[in-house]
């Protein structure tokens, strides 16, 4: 990457090769792609760009898949920066994980290797900073993913911004306050009129992405076709299995147990230190 002349458009030659493959998207029931951030676009706006066509290019193909509904999108990522043990700054966290979830994707498996477990040093390291920054970031990005869905889409669709350029994140307002629940999970708290005030900007912000069998702008209207039990998702003709590799952590218990058209974000079970 060349951080001079980087603009993290995707090419016209790969949007014109996506096109073409219009028929294997239509027979697709999920969409997955990758999004892993090279520390020479270190919190800078260019990391931005990076995720932000890259997700945009995702949500364009799977809203182009089907008339009905737009595909849900999963995303493969890291909490550390490209062959590095590194962990992704502040900044970062929002330009990847808030980025994604702000555009529509419906998940974000993030992962890691052994390389991570070479030390106990750098094991304890990954594992401070998994249970610290990117847990209460996590938990933010999740608690108002299921809130705008609430709010909007009655439960049946993601959130996702209005316009492509926004500014607009689902983020908790910094005054919500965050303690530790019975089962040791983070959970954030927020006052009656600053849950209203934060509703009201993600009307302001977002529409509603509606799930299979759900339509209109709240996503309260079923499909006559799904209620007939005519229209179901198209099956995928091609079946792909993977192994990961093991990884570090047991998945840290700060996700909310969304359904599955929400926005939600998991760390791959693995070993400890």
């Amino acid at each position: 990457v060349n951080p001079q002349t980087y603009t993290g458009k995707c090419p016209s030659d790969e949007i014109f090769c996506n096109d073409q493959l219009q028929w294997r998207w239509e027979k697709s029931r999920a969409l997955y792609t990758s999004m892993y951030l090279d520390k020479i676009l270190k919190s800078s706006l260019k990391a931005l760009k990076f995720v932000h066509y890259r997700v945009r290019e995702a949500m364009r193909i799977a809203e182009m898949a089907r008339h009905d509904y737009v595909l849900p999108v999963f995303i493969f990522s890291r909490p550390f920066y490209l062959h590095n043990i590194e962990a992704l700054s502040q900044e970062d966290l929002v330009h990847t994980v808030g980025e994604s979830a702000a555009l529509g994707m419906a998940r974000i498996i993030l992962w890691e290797g052994y390389e991570y477990s070479d030390s106990k040093e750098t094991c304890l390291s990954v594992q401070k900073f998994i249970q610290g920054p990117l847990d209460r970031y996590a938990v933010n990005v999740t608690t108002a993913a299921k809130l705008c869905s609430q709010s909007l889409c009655h439960n049946n669709g993601r959130c996702a911004q209005k316009a492509p350029e926004s500014s607009s994140y689902l983020h908790m307002p910094e005054s919500s306050s965050k303690k530790y629940a019975l089962c040791k999970s983070l959970r954030v708290i927020i006052s009656p009129a600053n849950k209203l005030k934060t509703i009201k900007d993600m009307k302001d912000g977002f529409v509603c992405h509606c799930s299979h069998g759900w339509h209109g702008e709240s996503c309260q209207q079923r499909s006559s076709d799904v209620l007939r039990g005519k229209d179901k998702p198209p099956m995928a003709n091609f079946k792909l299995s993977a192994s990961l590799p093991d990884l570090l952590f047991d998945s840290v218990d700060f996700f909310y147990p969304l359904r599955q058209h929400q926005f939600f974000l998991e760390i791959l079970k693995g070993r400890r230190c």
